[in-house]
């Protein structure tokens, strides 16, 4: 008879652990979400937050069908090679649990290639630039609670569900009131951020560059840089300590970000497209390639579904006008967002979002601020 053994019951754990810890996290947000304005409960904004809230479900839904198809399928794969058919399922499980490291397994099929990298690439410059200054400048300025366990909730589930639920916490939140000293530390947090954060931004900028360029040894540790990196400056102690010296101007980290991920953009697309079979080099074959790298492996379709989702939320919160100078200015709006949507097509949300957010700091005061 098979009995559990020390390393089985650690296997088992850390697998539940993770669903018990996306669990938490979504209870954990819930329960700080603000209360709603009185013009959300009177109808005023609450379609905004019922967007999100249909796109967090919708994303969530998408992006997790694909997941559970990649436990499936890793665990087939493993189940092949690995184990007797005579083996009853919990020791098969356990097994598979034990000899597979599904974090690395998955992003190694999803960085492997040109064309895997090309998706995944996008969200990882999107979440360590825009989205890493996004999350610190607004949550801070409109006082939404827990803004770290928004970024461990898109690491461990998907950044487009965390990124639709921060909105529907924007939506929810009161606009930011700005008089006498509340005023000048709101408006100094959106013009200039604190080194810690900048310092952390540019680090983890810098593995998406190394990625492409990683061995097998170095590929996780890379990888894990990366992801707790853009975590820290996301803690309390740092998102909520007073203004001091060592800050930066925002548009000055929002620009690195932008330049940074054009530089990546067009290397990545240039290298992509001409690996391709010579008679497959148009637009037409190029594009062909991606659409039959998104469905190539499970875990290539959750990213790269988590990609689109994730674009389709940002043009969505810029159509919607959340950001104060754009909630002003329908006609701005009306007039950006097809060329913004072509940008964001062509070279992704990583792209498209730091300028979309330059654009909307309050300039005339940072010039004041330098």
């Amino acid at each position: 008879m098979w009995e559990l053994t020390t390393s089985d019951i650690a296997a088992l754990a850390i697998f539940i652990s993770y669903f018990s810890l996306i669990l938490g996290l979504f209870a954990l947000i819930y329960h700080s979400l603000p209360t709603p304005t009185k013009s959300v409960k009177n109808g005023t904004r609450n379609y905004r937050a019922y967007a999100f809230g249909l796109l967090t479900i919708g994303s969530f839904a998408h992006t997790w069908f694909y997941m559970f198809k990649f436990l499936s399928w890793s665990f087939v794969d493993y189940e092949s090679r690995n184990i007797a058919p005579s083996a009853s399922f919990l020791p098969r499980l356990v097994a598979w649990l034990k000899d597979t490291q599904l974090f690395e397994q998955a992003w190694a099929a999803v960085c492997e290639h040109p064309l895997n990298w090309w998706w995944s690439e996008q969200l990882c410059i999107f979440t360590v630039g825009a989205w890493t200054l996004f999350l610190a400048i607004q949550g801070r300025n409109h006082s939404v609670k827990r803004v770290w366990a928004y970024m461990v909730l898109g690491q461990l589930v998907a950044i487009s569900v965390a990124t639709n639920l921060f909105f529907f916490a924007l939506s929810l939140a009161p606009k930011q009131v700005k008089v006498n000293s509340a005023e000048r530390r709101s408006t100094q947090y959106l013009t200039r951020v604190p080194l810690a954060l900048a310092f952390c931004v540019l680090i983890s900028l810098g593995t998406v560059v190394l990625s492409p360029f990683t061995s097998e040894r170095t590929f996780l540790p890379n990888l894990l840089t990366m992801h707790t990196l853009i975590a820290i400056p996301l803690l309390p102690n740092i998102l909520n300590a007073p203004p001091s010296k060592k800050q930066i101007a925002t548009k000055t980290v929002y620009t690195i970000a932008l330049v940074v991920g054009v530089a990546l953009r067009l290397k990545t697309t240039y290298i992509a497209f001409t690996i391709l079979p010579e008679e497959t080099r148009s637009i037409g074959g190029f594009v062909s390639a991606l659409i039959t790298t998104l469905y190539s492996h499970p875990a290539q379709s959750s990213i790269g579904w988590d990609v689109i989702w994730t674009s389709i939320s940002f043009l969505v919160w810029i159509a919607l006008g959340h950001t104060p100078s754009q909630a002003h200015s329908p006609g701005f709006r009306s007039i950006i967002f097809l060329p913004f949507t072509a940008l964001t097509a062509a070279l992704s949300i990583g792209v498209s979002a730091p300028i979309a957010l330059l654009s909307d700091l309050p300039h005339d005061i940072e010039s004041k601020s330098d």
